[in-house]
């Protein structure tokens, strides 16, 4: 708040000392801005400034003139009456913030202090008080403020945008919540249909409470004149329209708006100018600042990217619709019907003698839906199964037979199963894509998958003989823990042993040292300059050789060794890093992956982490922990002020596989999050695809609006780290660089500094 105006007396202060005198001098350059007098009536007697030019005016310019003269004349009437009311009861002004208007025009806040004089026979004379203007360290608090605020703003919008069932029902409501932060008068969303000449539609609207909403569309076509505000459109960039000084379609637009000006920021859709969300001001000239300009055109991108990938949808909904044309289907999903799969199954049986292609049958049954139906009601129980059939459709490849076959069990009939490996990969993927939550009436729902598998080769001749394997193995998941698969062969008890083998085989590593870290470069690629290395971990096994991650992390996960192991990680990478640390050959970070099992046990991680830190002595900043996105969106109190308190400590906190789980990002600015890691699968496809590639542009976006580092994992090939580049991602990490290497190695790498791509693509 800066120092407090001087106290120029007590509630009587009679007055016998000029303002121009040595004590009243001193006082003033030491604590304020002005010293001054007012007589009884609020007209300035005496003033002594700082400045020679006190408010830009003359000295003597402003003696003798009212105080309410100086102020603007739409906030002189409230002054009026609190000035009065000051003058009749002889109270003291303490710290009162006046507009006052500056000779130029400028208006400018003063803080005011003052207590009453009186003269040698106690009739009251005025007021004498000290000021110092704090307009502009004010307006900068606040500009600092509403940044804050925009920011938390747009990362709900954008959360309730792409959490929404489809861009109709997201899209008003996340207009609301910017438009409401910015204090706007309408935000609105225009289509051009470019594409199809015609009328400017008016697709998504939200108005002010004191607005008049518009509903309408505008009913003039688009003329792309070339002027600037199309040239800006295209290139990407906000235009800002004043009333009176365009016309043409954006002179219509204001007329149509009843706006004095329109920020206008394109929306692009597969890299084509789709259209356009506009900004009204009705009442003032606004001028937008680049805050607003930057937020409104992130915003933009959301929307396109959004729009994009419902199309997407919608069209893999109507190429399905017209397969399911028959009463062999399920009504409420879509899927086959019990009946038509057990035909097909029949067939593919028949099929394999004549050399058909070999198959799977999975028994998929959702865990604890029951609960659901209780405690919510049917309805929103059967949008979670229609979400449930379109989460499996998506994980299943062309050919596969998905089906409903009543309540919450689902069935796939996988064809090119060419050994149970394949199943069980299938099986894999559906527990994970069902793993995420679900987004549906305002709640986030966590469910889990239960699998049962009974391969072709188990020899079943009848297609309900197969479906009668593949329930009891469903029935062996259900009873081993849920969130899991198992398969009906003579091979599901070795499986079992061997579980239980590989089990007694971790701790025995752990105890022996097979163990091992690989540390794989990030990259900065505008200088080839190595940012920070993951840590992975590698297992040694002394007759199988090096076993991969991909079959002992779940292994361990399950069995409750992934703590012991995550700890082992921690310490391994910890202390490493101190070792080049001591030979200056550190990299600025170091990131060890936490497993969700592990941060279920918060505050032992906190524990196991501060007294690692306590004893290898490692700087703030240097060692970074990697959460996936899911462990945060599920994240409880706990684990949320576990988190706040080792960013206190120093440690950076890396959201790994960011867009996997994308039904919300709300915890973006709940928690304290530095870097988005982005996933992997986004990232190998969007040269591609053009609904990944405009998802990562969207994270990319996101990312910097909420100014939190990002990394793009997965990168393999010049196009996509071209691609990236281009989107103001610099910093990557995938074989392009760097493969996983051994401390030695990575040892080289950190002493040159830098490293250098590929020499040709990897495959």
């Amino acid at each position: 708040m800066g120092p407090k105006p001087p106290d120029v007396g007590g509630e009587v202060l009679r007055r016998d000392v000029g303002l121009g005198e040595e004590p009243y001098r001193d006082l003033l350059m030491a604590t304020a801005d002005y010293l001054w007098q007012v007589d009884a009536d609020g007209v300035l007697r005496e003033l002594v400034a700082r400045d020679s030019l006190p408010l830009q005016y003359e000295p003597g310019e402003l003696i003798g003139r009212p105080v309410l003269d100086l102020t603007p004349e739409g906030a002189r009437a409230a002054l009026g009456r609190r000035l009065s009311s000051q003058l009749a009861a002889r109270a003291a002004v303490d710290r009162l913030d006046i507009l006052v208007l500056r000779k130029d025009g400028v208006e400018t806040t003063l803080e005011v202090s003052a207590r009453p004089i009186f003269d040698a026979g106690g009739v009251f004379r005025g007021y004498l008080g000290a000021a110092r203007e704090v307009g502009d360290i004010r307006a900068s608090r606040r500009e600092l403020e509403y940044r804050d605020r925009l920011r938390v703003a747009v990362a709900r919008a954008a959360s309730e945008l792409v959490g929404a069932a489809s861009v109709q029902v997201g899209a008003p409501r996340a207009l609301g919540i910017l438009g409401e932060a910015m204090k706007l008068d309408r935000l609105l969303v225009f289509e051009n249909r470019a594409e199809q000449p015609g009328p400017v539609a008016l697709l998504f609207n939200w108005s002010a409470s004191e607005v008049p909403a518009k509903d309408a569309p505008l009913g003039e076509p688009l003329q792309d004149d070339g002027g600037e505000w199309t040239q800006a459109m295209r290139a990407g960039r906000a235009y800002v329209a004043q009333a009176g000084e365009v016309d043409g379609l954006i002179g219509q637009l204001l007329d149509f708006a009843g706006a004095k000006t329109i920020l206008f920021a394109p929306i692009s859709v597969a890299g084509d100018w789709w259209g356009t969300l506009t900004a009204d001001d009705c009442k003032s000239a606004r001028e937008w600042t680049a805050a607003e300009k930057e937020v409104l055109t992130m915003f933009a991108e959301i929307v396109g990217a959004s729009i994009l990938r419902e199309r997407h949808q919608l069209e893999r909904a109507r190429a399905e619709q017209a397969l399911n044309l028959s009463s062999h289907h399920d009504t409420l999903t879509g899927l086959v019907s019990r009946k038509l799969f057990s035909e097909r199954l029949d067939r593919a049986i028949g099929a394999v003698a004549s050399g058909g292609p070999r198959f799977a049958v999975l028994y998929v049954d959702l865990d604890h839906f029951k609960d659901v139906n209780d405690t919510l009601g049917h309805p929103v129980g059967d949008v979670l199964l229609q979400a449930v059939a379109e989460r499996l459709r998506s994980v299943t490849r062309e050919g596969d037979v998905v089906a409903r076959f009543g309540g919450d069990e689902f069935a796939v009939l996988q064809f090119g199963v060419a050994r149970p490996e394949d199943a069980a990969g299938m099986a894999r993927e559906i527990i994970e894509v069902l793993k995420e939550p679900f987004r549906i009436a305002e709640h986030n729902l966590h469910m889990g998958a239960s699998i049962g598998i009974a391969l072709q080769e188990a020899g079943a001749a009848r297609a309900e003989t197969m479906l009668s394997h593949a329930e009891l193995a469903l029935y062996r998941a259900k009873a081993e823990g849920r969130r899991t698969y198992r398969f009906f062969t003579a091979a599901m008890d070795t499986e079992a042993r061997r579980r239980v083998v590989l089990a007694d085989e971790l701790r025995r590593g752990l105890a022996g040292g097979e163990f091992f870290l690989v540390y794989q470069p990030q990259v900065d690629m505008r200088q080839g300059r190595i940012i920070g290395v993951e840590a992975l971990v590698r297992w040694r096994h002394p007759t199988r050789g090096v076993v991969s991650p991909a079959e002992f992390i779940p292994a361990a996960e399950s069995n409750g060794l992934i703590v012991q192991l995550g700890e082992w990680v921690l310490r391994a990478a910890a202390y490493q890093t101190r070792a080049w640390m001591d030979r200056g050959l550190a990299p600025p970070s170091v990131s060890v992956n936490v497993s969700p099992i592990q941060f279920r046990h918060p505050e032992q991680l906190e524990d196991f982490i501060g007294a690692l830190v306590r004893e290898t002595g490692l700087p703030r900043g240097v060692l970074q922990l990697e959460l996936t996105e899911s462990a945060l969106m599920e994240a409880s109190m706990a684990q949320a002020d576990v988190l706040d308190r080792l960013h206190r400590q120093g440690l950076k906190i890396s959201l790994d596989d960011f867009g996997t789980g994308y039904s919300s990002l709300d915890y973006l600015h709940r928690y304290r999050v530095d870097e988005i890691k982005i996933a992997q699968e986004f990232v190998q496809r969007m040269v591609d695809n053009r609904g990944d590639g405009a998802i990562v542009r969207a994270a990319i976006s996101l990312a910097q609006a909420l100014e939190l580092r990002v990394l793009a994992e997965g990168v393999e090939r010049a196009d996509q780290a071209k691609m990236l580049a281009d989107w103001g991602c610099h910093e990557v990490q995938g074989f392009y660089f760097a493969r996983p290497l051994p401390a030695d190695e990575v040892e080289k790498l950190l002493a040159q500094r830098t490293v250098k791509p590929a020499s040709a693509p990897v495959a």
